[in-house]
């Protein structure tokens, strides 16, 4: 390959070809030349996530079809309910953050100390690659689960170097749904202080029940629709 004043210049079976290509905020371009044939190409994308050599594929393709592609890689299937298990908040020993959550079943990692959201795509179910010019190629995440198959801790790898980053324990939260006759109150999440439920009408007055649920368990209130509307919370106890 060589470089002419402002054009790259490739050699292929059919002729030589010119183009030029980039990206910018949100999409990748490249534009090309056969001039023996009299072509021309202009490849557009609305991502800017790693895409410039594919871009550039498709291009030079479309004017001589001798221009090797290459094998399109399929993300590997990894379960909505695992998805979950992996999303969360991560970090290293030097206060490197990451978060982790699952939008439309695809993880994605938010890096707070640069602002920006890299979605990732699964190579295995625990190796993940992240999609972002900004991070350069072949950019990973490893996670280690345990024997829920829970993530538990983070390796990062970029530009050749791998960073550790430990699973920060997750806050706990309180959900409600309707089961036939029945209120659930489920609360989940990693602290294990002890909880008390506290039931209110208006959310200025609260009152404790005798319910003290513990982190991932549910408690179950007999509904009655008569009844005024309750609000609840759980709240810190101490015995």
């Amino acid at each position: 390959m060589q470089q002419g004043l402002g054009w790259w210049l490739v050699d292929l079976s059919g002729g030589r070809v010119v183009y030029h290509g980039g990206d910018t905020f949100g999409q990748t371009a490249l534009v090309a030349f056969h001039p023996a044939r009299r072509l021309g190409a202009v490849v557009l994308s609305n991502s800017r996530a790693n895409l410039y050599a594919s871009i550039s594929e498709l291009g030079l393709y479309l004017l001589d079809s001798s221009y090797p592609l290459t094998t399109i890689r399929r993300p590997f299937q990894v379960s909505t309910v695992q998805l979950h298990n992996l999303a969360g908040q991560y970090r290293s020993e030097e206060g490197d953050r990451f978060e982790i959550r699952v939008e439309r079943d695809q993880l994605i990692f938010y890096h707070p100390a640069s602002r920006a959201d890299f979605p990732a795509m699964a190579i295995t179910a625990t190796r993940f690659e992240a999609l972002g010019i900004e991070l350069g190629p072949n950019t990973t995440g490893q996670f280690e689960l345990d024997s829920n198959a829970r993530a538990v801790s983070l390796k990062w790898t970029q530009s050749g170097r791998t960073h550790d980053y430990a699973r920060e324990p997750d806050p706990n939260q309180l959900s409600l749904r309707v089961a036939k006759n029945e209120l659930e109150l489920v609360l989940t999440g990693d602290d294990p202080s002890p909880y008390r439920l506290e039931i209110s009408e208006n959310l200025d007055e609260w009152r404790p029940a005798d319910l003290f649920p513990t982190p991932n368990s549910t408690v179950r209130i007999p509904f009655d629709a008569k009844v005024p509307v309750r609000f609840f919370r759980a709240a810190r106890h101490s015995p």
